[in-house]
């Protein structure tokens, strides 16, 4: 097992060998304020992505959501994706790695909106393959004014699955009052729309 998690501005994260009968330290990964880490591993090679507070402009807060693998040889975390959002609250991030070098980063985004109507608020999926990173969905939420939260991205065979919690909220005062879960299939032609 490989375990990871955030402690004291660092992201924490042991394996166990079965050999030595103890666990191992892998990094830390030193970051900014990061209160949740998402983990998945390919090839028993770790990869992290989490949300991480980098600045403070007026009311919002800027967040990146960052992506990093452990380096066997180096015994560090290169960092693979690094996507600057300015936010009023930090994003959970998910990670699903279908093969080695390639991943997946899934992330709500909650951007600050100064005339304090209902920020317009969604998923994010980021894919890095080849070295580079884009993003591959333009939109997930499935009521219009829904606040997506990510629960969780998985490789189902060669499809990317994503998991999410959409709050239903007042169109006019943006207040909360209900929530749904949603799971979304990535296929030839994009993703799903209402499974």
């Amino acid at each position: 097992p490989i375990v990871a998690w955030s402690e004291s501005n660092q992201i924490r994260v042991k394996r166990y060998d079965n050999a030595a009968g103890a666990w191992s330290t892998l990094g830390p990964a030193t970051v900014a304020f990061s209160a949740q880490v998402a983990m998945a591993t390919q090839g028993g090679v770790p990869y992290l992505a989490w949300g991480e507070f980098t600045s403070q402009s007026g009311n919002a807060s800027n967040f990146t959501v960052k992506a990093a693998s452990y380096d066997e040889a180096t015994q560090a975390w290169p960092q693979l994706v690094s996507d600057f959002r300015s936010q009023i609250n930090v994003p959970n991030a998910s990670i699903a790695v279908p093969a080695a070098g390639e991943l997946y980063v899934v992330h709500g985004q909650l951007p600050f909106v100064v005339s304090g109507v209902p920020q317009p608020a969604d998923l994010r999926v980021l894919h890095r393959v080849g070295g580079s990173t884009q993003e591959v969905a333009a939109s997930f939420k499935v009521d219009p004014n829904g606040l997506p939260w990510i629960s969780d991205a998985d490789q189902l065979g060669s499809s990317l699955v994503v998991a999410f919690n959409e709050f239903v909220r007042d169109p006019v005062t943006g207040n909360a009052n209900a929530s749904r879960i949603w799971v979304r299939v990535q296929g030839a032609g994009g993703f799903s729309a209402e499974p």
